[in-house]
């Protein structure tokens, strides 16, 4: 049996499951690029699409370094229908920069965990005369090095010297994967979040996986 995805919005909960098994038996995940209009489940009455879609809606979507950059729920934006992500442990986030301050003869000069209007939380260490600042997305293990700039903006930066990247399953990303240019992309996000894209603007993946969208 085939359970196709109808829109983006079911394959960004769809996207790490290889088979669901419901009562009426296990049905295999099958990618639908035409996003149809409706389900396809071979065997059996569409009935079960409701029970299924609120299934696979529960699934905790995962995200591999060698996959997408955008996987499906990184916004912080929904459907109704959907279950939001859990958010990452803002304590473990702490720790992180605690250590890389203390292992690296730095001091975390401040950290803000406070996710009102943005997808991300964020640190700034400091070093004698340098200081850096940590971002990382809320629902996935995403974290980038920025600088202020002289206008008062900020820039991405590749890690500081001074700085060794902690062994951990947090991805650092780079600048260049940063400024990269998000169409081609956005395959796995729902249509809330292209919705969200579509109004704000952003030009690349960075001002995606951290923005500060209300």
């Amino acid at each position: 049996m085939v359970y196709a995805y109808r829109n983006r919005l079911e394959l960004a909960a769809l996207c790490t499951l290889d088979e669901i098994t419901d009562k009426t038996g296990v049905f295999k995940v099958k990618k639908n690029p035409k996003c149809v209009g409706s389900v396809m489940c071979a065997g059996e009455g569409i009935g079960t699409r409701k029970g299924l879609f609120d299934k696979c809606s529960k699934t905790q979507l995962r995200v591999k370094d060698d996959e997408t950059i955008l996987p499906g729920g990184i916004t912080g934006f929904w459907s109704v229908n959907t279950a939001p992500l859990p958010l990452l442990d803002e304590k473990a986030f702490r720790q992180m920069c605690h250590v890389l301050g203390w292992k690296n003869g730095g001091t975390v000069a401040e950290v803000d965990t406070d996710t009102t209007a943005r997808n991300f939380y964020s640190a700034k260490l400091s070093r004698y005369d340098q200081s850096v600042f940590i971002l990382q997305n809320i629902y996935y293990p995403f974290a980038a090095f920025t600088q202020r700039n002289a206008s008062g903006g900020s820039i991405w930066i590749t890690p500081p010297e001074w700085i060794q990247l902690p062994e951990d399953p947090v991805r650092f990303l780079s600048p260049s994967e940063l400024n990269r240019d998000w169409h081609g992309l956005c395959e796995d996000l729902s249509l809330e979040e292209l919705e969200q894209i579509r109004y704000w603007k952003p030009q690349t993946v960075g001002e995606i996986i951290f923005n500060t969208w209300d």
